[in-house]
């Protein structure tokens, strides 16, 4: 039995995050859990420790290595984070795993893999999370873009990013379609884009579409498992939340 603590602020991705560790095939039992920073140090001083903690890098009050500051910790952690600004490969190196949200089942199965794996070789060593917290502090944070200069027609226009309503996948690259409906088409992936656009701000909906938070009007149900967008400027086609990134997206709504 691998006794379970989760650390995570926002209700939906805890949830979503509960349910998913109910479908791996590991025996699991979850002996607390805490949606920020002073209860998470309660819950690990008044309990015993876990075998496994799950913790959101970025909580309600202030950013989860806190803890550690105020918690004796070595227990093995797997981090979860939706914002893709720290440096993550660090992650690899100095705890058990980290996952982006929206947290894929088959992720979650590695890194559940990986932990089992180590634990039943007896190789679980202690972990310096100070030292990781440290090394994360002392890189910048990412810089997004600021500005886009892509096709229009025959012309090279600019821009802003804080005119970008949404982009969606075209058969030539990506459209992004400023909040005055004005098309700007630019010649790489929807992946690329992501990257460079701020998290806190922007929301892949699908792997076709990323929306700007100001740019949703409505959201309404549209089956029992998926939501539906209303945008403005309004797209040609139904707009829907992925069946896998909902939970992510109400999570991000909400923060």
């Amino acid at each position: 039995m691998i006794r379970i603590a989760i650390v995570e602020d926002e209700p939906y991705a805890r949830k979503e995050l509960k349910r998913l560790l109910a479908s791996m095939p590991f025996e699991t039992s979850l002996i607390g859990e805490a949606e920020s920073v002073s209860k998470a140090v309660e819950m690990l001083n008044a309990n015993p420790k876990p075998d496994l903690l799950f913790l959101d890098i970025q909580l309600s009050d202030r950013l989860s290595f806190e803890i550690f500051n105020r918690v004796e910790l070595s227990i093995p952690i797997i981090f979860t984070t939706a914002f893709d600004q720290f440096t993550l490969e660090a992650f690899k190196h100095l705890s058990i795993d980290y996952l982006l949200k929206p947290i894929e089942p088959e992720l979650l199965q590695k890194a559940f893999e990986k932990y089992t794996t180590l634990r039943s070789s007896n190789t679980l060593s202690s972990f310096d999370y100070n030292e990781l917290a440290k090394y994360l502090n002392s890189n910048k944070t990412v810089e997004y873009k600021q500005r886009f200069v892509g096709r229009l027609g025959n012309r090279l226009v600019r821009m802003e990013t804080t005119e970008l309503a949404y982009a969606f996948a075209d058969s030539e690259g990506i459209i992004l379609r400023s909040s005055s409906a004005k098309d700007l088409m630019l010649e790489q992936s929807l992946d690329q884009l992501e990257k460079q656009l701020d998290p806190s701000q922007f929301f892949r909906k699908s792997r076709q579409m990323i929306v700007h938070i100001d740019s949703i009007q409505k959201v309404e149900k549209y089956s029992l498992s998926q939501w539906m967008l209303v945008l403005s400027p309004e797209h040609s086609e139904r707009v829907l939340v992925s069946r896998a990134r909902t939970s992510g997206f109400l999570s991000w709504m909400d923060s």
